[in-house]
């Protein structure tokens, strides 16, 4: 395939991190977020990811950017994609409270960059190493780019699928929440707005996929990509850079030649065109290489990977929405409207029954404590620390919390058990029994 469309996701890619990097950098992201909190609440699997001191960790800030900016040049690009996949990945790890999807996204297109040739034009390498140029690329590098966007589309949609979504909530609660001026926060206060926001949400990710693969559909399918995700960026002001990339992606499944159009970038040779005709009877199967055997079954791995991971969260009983197991990784875009009530952590004394609250508010900055709040298993790690910390102090107490929820507009309700001990609760995948049950499952 042309080469084109694979060189300029290149570009939005490097730009896209870069911006983000800017922000912590520049907005004070980086110190609010990673460095003030005394408290990191680790990914499951993941304890073993720890900040490095807090110069160090500008450092590794400014090293991301700096790799970005050469991915974005395609300067030594396999180091520089390596390096902005190990250090975008680290600081994504370092603690769950932060979690966004579109980090998560960048983090795995990161990954995949690696593996891309999109180096081989209009780069410096290419003008370093004329060897290096092509005007060509392997057709599965765009294919894996586009399955990856494809599935967030699709288990983004069909999260929507729910009687929560479709009555309305949570966007109603987010237009509530968000300051945009007396008459437009007027016009998204109308119920009819509101549904029509929540219907074209749910279809436009269901829909756009088949409609970008197939030409006839393809530019309507994208205006319609283009005035979602411009929405998104204008109304929800804390997606950050998630609708632009995603605009911008979605342009892969054009055709690979399309950002020659106009003849500002002309190849050097004559490039491949797709067949018109199917191989006759009696032209033999053209039989795979070993190494397109090798190609073949790692994408099929990878892509199996990013399917069940999405699905994992049918294995837990429950509303997903309540429980937060299986939420992560699985696509779960703006379906949680959670508000924590109230928040309380003590310690009791086994042998006199005496209990001492905890000072949360203390040890924790307020944007912390309101997303742990909604998370049980963050709720328990957060415990758990409690519980290291005096147990270093020579006691062994017990550690329960309290702590009441609204869900998507419903009356506030305990998300946890109180009466559990959830210092000696193992943090683990299984399903929690220590999670009440959401006794309103009407929205």
């Amino acid at each position: 395939m042309d080469i084109a469309s694979l060189v300029f996701f290149r570009l939005v890619f490097a730009a896209s991190i870069l911006t983000e990097i800017i922000k912590h950098l520049g907005g004070g992201w980086l110190k609010a977020y990673y460095i003030d909190p005394p408290v990191h609440f680790t990914f499951f699997g993941f304890g073993w990811v720890r900040p490095v001191p807090d110069e160090w960790l500008y450092v590794v800030f400014w090293l991301i950017g700096a790799f970005a900016v050469l991915m974005f040049f395609g300067a030594f690009y396999r180091i520089s994609a390596i390096m902005v996949f190990v250090g975008w990945t680290y600081t994504f790890l370092l603690d769950q409270a932060t979690y966004r999807n579109h980090y998560y996204l960048l983090s795995l297109m990161a990954l995949l960059m690696i593996f891309m040739p999109a180096h081989r034009a209009l780069s410096i390498d290419a003008w370093l190493r004329p060897k290096l140029r092509s005007d060509t690329a392997p057709a599965w590098s765009l294919w894996l780019l586009r399955a990856q966007l494809g599935v967030v589309y699709l288990f983004a949609g069909v999260a929507k699928v729910n009687p929560d979504w479709l009555s309305g909530e949570p966007m109603r609660a987010i237009f509530t929440e968000r300051q945009h001026g007396a008459s437009i926060d007027l016009l998204f206060a109308n119920p009819w707005v509101v549904y029509a926001f929540v219907w074209a949400g749910m279809l436009l990710d269901l829909l756009v996929v088949p409609g970008l693969l197939w030409r006839r559909t393809r530019i309507f399918a994208f205006l319609a990509a283009g005035g979602f995700h411009l929405t998104n960026a204008l109304v929800l002001v804390k997606v950050g850079v998630f609708p632009w990339f995603m605009l911008l992606a979605t342009m892969l499944y054009f055709h690979p030649s399309w950002p020659r159009l106009g003849g500002l970038w002309k190849s050097r040779s004559k490039l491949p065109k797709p067949a018109r005709s199917q191989p006759s009877e009696s032209t033999p199967p053209a039989r795979l290489q070993p190494s397109q055997k090798v190609t073949l079954g790692l994408l099929s791995i990878y892509m199996t990977i990013q399917i069940l991971l999405p699905l994992r969260q049918h294995l837990y009983p429950g509303m997903t929405a309540w429980t937060h197991q299986g939420h992560r990784w699985s696509w779960r875009v703006k379906l949680n409207h959670k508000v924590p009530v109230k928040i309380s952590f003590t310690t009791i004394n086994p042998d006199t029954g005496v209990a001492s609250e905890i000072p949360v508010a203390r040890m924790l900055p307020p944007w912390q404590r309101r997303v742990i709040a909604t998370k049980p298993d963050m709720i328990l790690q957060f415990a758990h620390y409690c519980y290291a910390r005096q147990k270093a102090e020579g006691y062994d107490y017990e550690i329960r919390a309290y702590i009441t929820v609204s869900l998507n507009g419903r009356e506030p309700q305990l998300l946890i058990d109180p009466n559990v001990d959830l210092a000696k609760v193992e943090r683990n995948l299984w399903p929690a029994k220590w999670i009440l049950p959401l006794e309103d499952s009407s929205p």
